[in-house]
C-alpha cells in the first residue's frame, strides 16, 4: 500500500491482488474521502413556487452548526447562475434535524437550485476591530482603560447605551439566525450582571434609516459573578431563530442597528464591556 494526499489515503500498490481485498481497499478510500469532506453539493430541479424539498447532507450535526449558500443552476451546463438570497427558506427537516434540510420556494416561480451545505457556522462580521461602536450623546457609558485595553463602564443606575450598525453580508441565508458574542466582566465576586441588545431592522430600499418598526430584544439571561474581574462571554440573539426581526426576514444588504444596554441585574458595580471582544455570526 502507498499513503497518498493530505488525507493520507491508503492506496493499493501497483500489482495488488484483486478480488475482495482490492475491493475493500478501494472502499476504504471512498469512505475516508466522504467522511473528511466538510461540504455537500445538493441539487433540485424545477422546484415549484409554494413547494419544498428535503435534501440529505448526512453530517449528523445540529442545524446551527451548518451554513448554506443557495444558487440558481443551469441544468444543461450545470453552471451556477448566481446566489438566491431572497424568496427561499432553509430549515432543518422535521424528524431528520441532523441529517436533512428543507428548502422552501416562495420566490414566485419555479427554480433549478443547487445548495452548498458546509459543516461549520457561517462566517462572522469580525471582531471589535471591524465593528465600530458609537456613543450616543448624553447616554454613552464612560470609557476607561483597564489591563491595557479599552472598556466601557455600564453603570447600574444609568441607561447607558452603545450603538453599532451592521450590514448583512451577501452570503447570508435569510433563514439563519444572526448572533453576537460579547466580552464583559465585573470587579465584583458575587451578584449578577446583564448586558442586552435591541436590534432594529433597516431594509435596503424600503425603510428610513431612522425606522423603529421592526425590532427584536435579545433573550440572553444574567451571568453570576464568582471571581472578581473574571472575563465572561455571552451570546446575544440579534434575530429570532429563523433569522427574522418582528417576523420580517433580515436579508443580505439590509442594515441592523444594534443598541446594547444594561439589563436588570443585582451587581452594584459598573459592568466592563470589552468592545474588542465582539464577534458577529451570520
Amino acid at each position: 500500500m502507498t499513503i497518498i494526499s493530505r488525507s493520507k489515503l491508503d492506496h493499493p500498490a501497483l500489482a495488488t491482488t484483486g478480488g475482495a481485498a482490492l475491493h475493500l481497499s478501494i472502499e476504504d478510500i471512498y469512505t475516508k474521502l466522504g467522511d473528511d469532506s466538510n461540504s455537500r453539493y445538493l441539487t433540485s430541479d424545477a422546484l415549484a413556487t409554494a413547494t419544498n424539498v428535503d435534501l440529505e447532507h448526512n453530517f449528523n450535526v445540529d442545524f446551527a452548526d451548518l451554513s448554506f449558500i443557495l444558487y440558481e443552476r443551469n441544468t444543461t451546463t450545470n453552471e451556477l447562475l448566481g446566489q438566491l438570497t431572497t424568496g427561499f427558506t432553509i430549515t432543518a427537516t422535521v424528524g431528520f434535524e441532523k441529517t436533512k434540510v428543507n428548502v422552501a420556494n416562495a420566490s414566485g416561480g419555479p427554480k433549478d437550485i443547487a445548495l452548498v451545505v458546509v459543516h461549520g457556522a457561517a462566517g462572522g462580521g469580525g471582531g471589535g476591530g471591524s465593528l465600530s461602536w458609537d456613543e450616543p450623546a448624553g447616554n454613552a457609558p464612560t470609557s476607561a482603560n483597564e489591563n491595557g485595553q479599552d472598556v466601557y463602564l455600564f453603570e447600574s443606575a444609568l441607561l447607558n447605551t452603545l450603538v453599532a450598525y451592521i450590514k448583512i453580508p451577501a452570503g447570508h441565508v435569510a433563514a439563519n439566525q444572526i448572533t453576537m458574542d460579547i466580552g464583559l466582566y465585573s470587579p465584583s465576586a458575587a451578584n449578577t450582571i446583564l448586558l442586552k441588545t435591541t436590534t432594529t431592522l433597516i431594509r435596503t430600499d424600503t425603510d428610513a434609516i431612522s425606522s423603529t418598526t421592526n425590532q427584536h430584544v435579545s433573550t440572553n439571561t444574567a451571568l453570576t459573578n464568582t471571581v472578581a474581574d473574571m472575563f465572561r462571554s455571552t451570546t446575544l440573539d440579534l434575530t429570532d431563530g429563523s433569522g427574522q426581526i418582528n417576523s420580517v426576514a433580515a436579508e443580505p444588504g439590509d442594515l441592523i442597528k444594534v443598541e446594547i444596554v444594561r439589563g436588570t441585574d443585582t451587581d452594584t458595580a459598573d459592568i466592563r464591556f470589552v468592545p474588542n471582544a465582539t464577534e458577529v455570526s451570520f
